[in-house]
């Protein structure tokens, strides 16, 4: 298999979503590492990425849910 050169716009992405990956240390060494990453293995940790976020969100938003619901509930035992 022979070396396979990118186009300038998959360049353009993968540096981009590379940009985009939150990076702890937060520095250049970080960032040029995920840079150096195929285009496959930056897809895998940006999904891998955004369903940890989604996931805290919805967690989030769930834990204000079942309070809301609890409060609701307790409102309308005090009523009876």
């Amino acid at each position: 298999m022979g070396l396979v050169t990118e186009s300038n716009r998959v360049r353009a992405f993968r540096l981009r979503i590379a940009k985009d990956i939150p990076k702890f240390p937060n520095d250049r060494a970080s960032l040029q590492a995920l840079q150096s990453k195929s285009l496959r293995a930056l897809l895998i940790d940006y999904g891998n990425w955004k369903i940890r976020l989604h996931r805290a969100a919805c967690a989030r938003c769930s834990g204000r849910v079942r309070n809301t619901l609890y409060v609701l509930r307790i409102n309308a035992e005090k009523r009876t």
